[in-house]
């Protein structure tokens, strides 16, 4: 049977090199992405979902699309901002704390039990 992995944040960067990775490896790869992958193979083992993981709903919706137990999964989505902290918006250090704080919470918790399964 083959192994199934879950990445968020792999369409580019370090998620884009764990998801290729874990291809050449004979995973079946879903990736849960805030932005398309530009440049995707039509890859019968690599399923690409559209989801910002700092959305708790959007999250249960596509978690609701997995349906197998699954081996592995990479938390990889994440935001970061630089500059002066004293220039930095509310806005941009609550979306900072949402996506990279909440984003794994909410992808564990609805997928929790597909793990357990594995």
């Amino acid at each position: 049977m083959k192994k199934v992995a879950i990445i968020t944040g792999c369409n580019r960067g370090a998620g884009e090199g764990i998801r290729n990775q874990l291809l050449k490896a004979g995973y079946h790869v879903y990736g849960i992405n805030r932005t398309p992958t530009k440049k995707v193979e039509e890859i019968d083992s690599y399923t690409e979902y559209i989801c910002d993981v700092s959305n708790a709903e959007k999250v249960k919706e596509t978690c609701k699309k997995i349906h197998e137990p699954i081996n592995l999964l990479v938390l990889n989505a994440g935001i970061r901002k630089f500059g002066k902290i004293s220039e930095l918006p509310m806005e941009d250090f609550s979306y900072s704390v949402d996506v990279n704080l909440k984003g794994p919470f909410y992808i564990v918790t609805c997928l929790l039990e597909h793990v357990k399964e594995a």
